[in-house]
């Protein structure tokens, strides 16, 4: 039987949380609460936003959001492991690689690789090169992109974010104000 979510069990979740960012299915297995009263915490503290959502992994073909404790802004875009293994690729070189080349250096199907190149050349991370009919497709990074970042970064997680500055009224005392 597992534990419920209770004042008694939140420092298990939190504690969790600022140790290592989770997704939900990992916050369920480390603290062995039930999953209805995790997900409803995750969803009291996003509301309050207390954690954000720092990547997305996927399960199968399911993404699944990660969550870290602290103030930050969420991640909008979702990467599969085979796109995150082209960007970490492109991002430290000027080379063009054709499809069969990828498929060696990363020991992927062609068709895996094709896929996923096109949603990087669709999202503007990479130009695919002009080419003849007789060769293979092959694909450049794009100079004039910046490429994403996985993970938290250690500098902004947990700080809360600079709020404006509001000019504050004239204090007064309690006699001004009853005599006014």
């Amino acid at each position: 039987m597992t534990k419920r979510v209770s004042a008694t069990t939140i420092p298990l979740l939190l504690k969790s949380l600022i140790d290592k960012p989770q997704t939900a299915l990992e916050l369920i297995a480390s603290t062995g609460l039930g999953a209805d009263g995790v997900h409803k915490f995750i969803a009291a503290m996003k509301e309050a936003e207390l954690i954000h959502v720092v990547r997305w992994d996927y399960k199968v073909t399911q993404p699944v959001a990660v969550y870290a404790f602290g103030y930050g802004s969420n991640t909008r875009e979702r990467w599969n492991a085979t796109e995150q293994k082209l960007l970490d690729l492109f991002r430290n070189t000027e080379t063009s690689y054709d499809n069969i080349q990828l498929a060696e250096r990363l020991g992927l199907g062609r068709s895996t690789i094709k896929k996923a190149m096109n949603v990087l050349t669709k999202k503007r991370y990479t130009i695919q090169n002009p080419t003849k009919p007789s060769t293979p497709i092959s694909w450049r990074r794009n100079p004039h992109m910046a490429f994403p970042d996985f993970g938290a970064t250690a500098t902004d997680a947990g700080q809360r974010p600079p709020t404006p500055d509001r000019p504050k009224p004239p204090q007064q005392s309690w006699f001004s104000a009853i005599t006014v």
